[in-house]
C-alpha cells in the first residue's frame, strides 16, 4: 500500500515511464511476441477500469471484459462518456489485434524466423482441435502460423491507438463538462487520438467545441 501523495506520483511516473517503453517496437522480433500479449492484457484492464468507475461500486467486482467483445465495451464506454469515437475505427483494431494476440497466446514454439528487419517472417506452431481417430488414438491437431513483422507492430501501434482513445474517454469525455457546449477549447485536438473530416483540416483549423465532440445519438 501506498503511503502519501509523493509515494503515489513516483510510482504513477514509474508506471507511465513503463508502458510507454512497452509500446515501442522492440527490434527484436520475439520480444515484439511479448510486447503485443501483454499490451493486449493492459488494454483489457484499462477498459476494466473504466467500467469499474462508471460502476462507481467501490464494494463491487468488475469482471474482466469478454475479449470478443472489447470494442463494443470501449464504444459504449465513450458513448456514456458523451463523448463521439470513430466507432469502426475503434471495432477493427480490436478485431485485428485480438486475432493477432489469440495466435500469438496458443503458440506452442517458434518454427522460423526468416528474412531481414524490418520485413521478416515470423513461423509458428499453435495447438488446434482434437479428435479421435477411430483406431483408439487421439489426434491433436498443430497449426502453423505465419506472421510478418510489419503486421506485429501494426498490432502493437493499434494497442497504443486504443489505449489513447481511452485515455480520451478519461480525460475528456468525463474531465470538461464544466466548459459551455460552444466554447472553444485549444487543447483538445492534442487529447484526440481520432480527427473526423468534417472537422476540417486539422492543421489549420481553430480549436474546437464541445457540440463537436459530443456523441452522436439516433
Amino acid at each position: 500500500m501506498l503511503k502519501g501523495p509523493d509515494e503515489i506520483r513516483r510510482q504513477i511516473q514509474y508506471n507511465e515511464r513503463v508502458r510507454h517503453a512497452a509500446l515501442l517496437p522492440s527490434p527484436m522480433i520475439e520480444r515484439l511476441v511479448l510486447q503485443i500479449i501483454g499490451g493486449w492484457s493492459t488494454l483489457v484492464e484499462e477498459v476494466r477500469f473504466l467500467r469499474y468507475n462508471v460502476a462507481n461500486d467501490p464494494d463491487g467486482k468488475e469482471p474482466h471484459p469478454n475479449a470478443d467483445n472489447l470494442h463494443r465495451n470501449i464504444r459504449k464506454l465513450g458513448l456514456l462518456a458523451n463523448l463521439r469515437l470513430p466507432g469502426d475505427n475503434v471495432t477493427a483494431a480490436c478485431q485485428f489485434v485480438r486475432q493477432m494476440r489469440n495466435d500469438l497466446a496458443h503458440m506452442l514454439y517458434i518454427d522460423s524466423i526468416t528474412g531481414d528487419e524490418p520485413n521478416r517472417r515470423l513461423a509458428f506452431l499453435r495447438s488446434g482441435e482434437m479428435s479421435y481417430s477411430g483406431n483408439g488414438w487421439v489426434q491433436h491437431e498443430r497449426k502453423r502460423v505465419e506472421v510478418t513483422e510489419e503486421d506485429l507492430r501494426k498490432a502493437l501501434s493499434e494497442i497504443k491507438w486504443l489505449m489513447d482513445c481511452c485515455f480520451a474517454i478519461r480525460k475528456v469525455g468525463w474531465g470538461i463538462s464544466r466548459y459551455e457546449e460552444d466554447e472553444p477549447i485549444d487543447f483538445l485536438h492534442r487529447l484526440l487520438p481520432w480527427w473526423f473530416e468534417e472537422w476540417g483540416d486539422a492543421a489549420c483549423r481553430g480549436p474546437l467545441t464541445l457540440r463537436e465532440i459530443r456523441a452522436i445519438r439516433d
